[in-house]
């Protein structure tokens, strides 16, 4: 009998939102569905990750092949040392709490890890890295969340380290995004480097500068086709190729 392909199953961090719907119940956790269709796209298979008491989410470990950290509201500044200046805006600590104990003991499982704007942000916090509580401080020319036009488009240009994973993925040393942040990751956490930069220097992206694979971006690929398309198949190969043998994760 031919063995059977088992797809890469691909958890997704979920917010939890106050959204007015016909049935009453406004307390809901959401996901942009390009999530899913991207992450469906690249041959893996999307299951959403509601906030979970810390005794209970290792369970979502044993079932999951990878995760993807996604947007939200900003991290609390708290968890990276510092008090909020009245610029960190939508705070939830139990998702705080829940995504840096996620995030830790996937790292202690070597389960691949994409983080997505704040999930790029808060995989850093993850292991002492900080936080920008307003990016506009230092880059008051960056472009601003939110204006015309849609956040489909390409608003600015990061330059990719050579070598990096992004490099890999993309194959040149500058790449268009679109911007939807006002927070940006300061300094990196430990075992991490940063790998992508705007003309501003903020840092744009980084991974782990060790043998697991994780790593995050601040822009948003979900939405830009299938330029970002691009993160979603290179990621969920990875995972694929850790499955069935073709490569480590583990440093030997």
């Amino acid at each position: 009998m031919p063995k059977t392909f088992k797809k890469p199953v691909i958890g997704i961090t979920t917010w939890r939102r106050e959204i007015p719907n016909f049935t009453g119940e406004n307390d809901l956790y959401t996901l942009h569905v390009q999530y899913h269709r991207a992450v469906t796209e690249a041959g893996g298979v999307p299951v959403l990750l509601p906030h979970a008491p810390i005794t209970d989410l290792v369970q979502y470990l044993d079932f999951v092949d990878g995760i993807i950290v996604t947007g939200g509201g900003d991290v609390n500044p708290v968890f990276y040392g510092e008090e909020n200046t009245g610029q960190s805006l939508g705070i939830q600590n139990i998702a705080d709490q829940f995504e840096i104990e996620l995030i830790r003991e996937a790292a202690k499982r070597y389960i691949p890890i994409l983080g997505v704007c704040r999930g790029h942000q808060i995989l850093q916090v993850s292991f002492g890295g900080k936080l920008m509580q307003d990016i506009y401080d230092r880059y008051p020319n960056h472009p601003r969340m939110g204006k015309e036009p849609p956040h489909t488009h390409l608003e600015h240009p990061v330059v990719l380290e050579r070598g990096s994973l992004l490099d890999e993925i993309y194959r040149t040393d500058k790449l268009m995004v679109n911007s939807l942040h006002h927070q940006c990751v300061a300094t990196v956490g430990k075992g991490f480097k940063a790998i992508g930069w705007s003309s501003d220097g903020m840092i744009e992206a980084a991974q782990s500068d060790t043998e697991w694979l994780a790593f995050g971006i601040q822009w948003h690929p979900e939405l830009l086709g299938h330029l970002g398309q691009k993160v979603f198949d290179f990621f969920i190969q990875r995972v694929t190729d850790l499955m069935a043998g073709k490569c480590t994760a583990v440093p030997s």
